[in-house]
C-alpha cells in the first residue's frame, strides 16, 4: 500500500442523528440547524483526500445513513477508488440502504449496538432481536460480496470492571448463537478490547467515553494522541479539525472547501498540535480537557 500523509480522514456528512444517545452531543445540538454536506462539497473534499490518506471514516457527529443521498456518497469514494469505513447504529440498513452498504469500496463497517442499548429499560426484546437479526443478515451478505470487509459489533457501554445488565445479554446470546462462540460476560475492557467471533467479524468491546469540552476541567498539559499524526476530522461545513472527537470545530484549522487540505494540514498551529504529541504536550486547551487522551500511552 502506498505510504499516505495520514491513515484516516473522518467526513461529517451529517451531523444528525436518528437516535439521542444521554452519552452523545448530536443529542446537545437537536434544536441547532442541521447540516447535510451536499456531494458536489463531498467530491470536492474526496478530490483532495484520496491522495492525503489511506480510507475514509464517514462520521464524526451524526448517523451517516441519514445522509439523503448515502448512495451517492459511496458512488464518490468509488469512483475515487477511496477505501471506506462507516460507523452506524444500523437501524436503517433494512429500509432503503443496503444495496449501498454491500459496495466493495467499504473495508470495515461498525455496528454501534451500545446506541439501541440507551435510554429507558422498558425496551421491547423483541425488537431488538429483529434489530440485530438485520445486522447479522445484511453482514453475511456484505461477507459473500466483500470477502476482505472487516465487520465491528460495538458494545461501548461497559464498566471497567464488568458487563451491562439485561440488554446486553439480549443481544450477546444471539451473537452467540449466530456465530457458535462462548461470549465472556466479565470484559475487563482495560485488558480485552475484542474478540473474533467469526472470520473478519469481531466484538467490540468497551467502556463510554467523554467527548472533550472547554468547560470541562483541565485534565494535564501532557499526552498523546492519533490527532494530526494520523487522522483529522472534517465537519460538515468543511471545517478541518486535529481528531474525531472536536465535533464542535472548537480547533478549526480551516476550511478544505476555502483552501487546500494539504495547507491546511501543514499550516502551523497544525504542525504545533503534531509535534505536541509526537513529545508528550497536550499544546491546544481542548486536548488538555480530553479523558480520551489517557487511553493512549506514551509510545501510541
Amino acid at each position: 500500500m502506498e505510504k499516505k500523509l495520514l491513515r484516516k480522514i473522518y467526513i461529517e456528512i451529517s451531523n444528525r442523528c436518528n437516535l439521542s444517545c444521554s452519552f452523545c452531543p448530536a443529542a446537545d445540538q437537536i434544536n441547532s440547524p442541521a447540516k447535510i454536506m451536499s456531494i458536489d462539497n463531498f467530491t470536492a473534499i474526496i478530490k483532495q483526500a484520496k491522495d492525503l490518506c489511506q480510507e475514509v471514516f464517514l462520521h464524526m457527529l451524526g448517523e451517516p445513513l441519514l445522509h439523503p443521498h448515502f448512495e451517492e456518497v459511496i458512488k464518490v469514494c468509488e469512483h475515487y477508488q477511496t477505501a471506506v469505513q462507516i460507523t452506524t447504529n444500523g437501524l436503517l440498513i433494512s429500509k432503503f440502504k443496503e444495496s449501498a452498504l454491500l459496495s466493495p469500496i467499504i473495508r470495515q463497517i461498525n455496528y454501534s449496538l451500545q446506541a439501541v442499548l440507551d435510554g429507558p429499560e422498558d425496551k421491547n426484546i423483541d425488537l431488538l432481536k429483529n434489530y440485530l437479526n438485520n445486522i447479522i443478515t445484511l453482514t453475511s451478505k456484505q461477507l459473500t460480496i466483500n470477502p476482505h470487509l472487516y465487520v465491528n459489533y460495538r458494545l461501548w457501554n461497559l464498566h471497567p470492571q464488568q458487563s451491562n445488565g439485561q440488554h446486553n445479554e439480549v443481544l450477546l446470546a444471539l451473537l452467540e448463537r449466530a456465530y457458535g462462540q462462548k461470549i465472556s460476560r466479565n470484559v475487563d475492557v482495560k485488558m480485552v478490547k475484542s474478540k473474533k467471533i467469526a472470520p473478519q467479524i469481531y466484538l467490540h468491546f468497551d467502556s463510554r467515553f467523554k467527548w472533550p469540552n472547554l468547560e470541562d476541567r483541565p485534565l494535564g498539559a501532557y499526552g498523546r494522541c492519533h490527532g494530526m499524526r494520523d487522522q483529522i476530522g472534517i465537519l460538515a461545513d468543511g471545517s478541518v479539525v486535529p481528531c474525531c472527537l472536536d465535533v464542535g470545530g472548537i480547533i478549526n484549522l480551516g476550511n478544505c472547501l476555502q483552501r487546500s487540505l494539504f495547507s491546511i494540514i501543514n499550516s502551523s498551529r497544525a504542525q504545533a498540535i503534531k509535534r505536541g504529541f509526537e513529545h508528550n504536550v497536550l499544546v491546544e486547551d481542548l486536548c488538555q480537557r480530553c479523558d480520551f487522551v489517557r487511553r493512549f500511552g506514551k509510545k501510541d
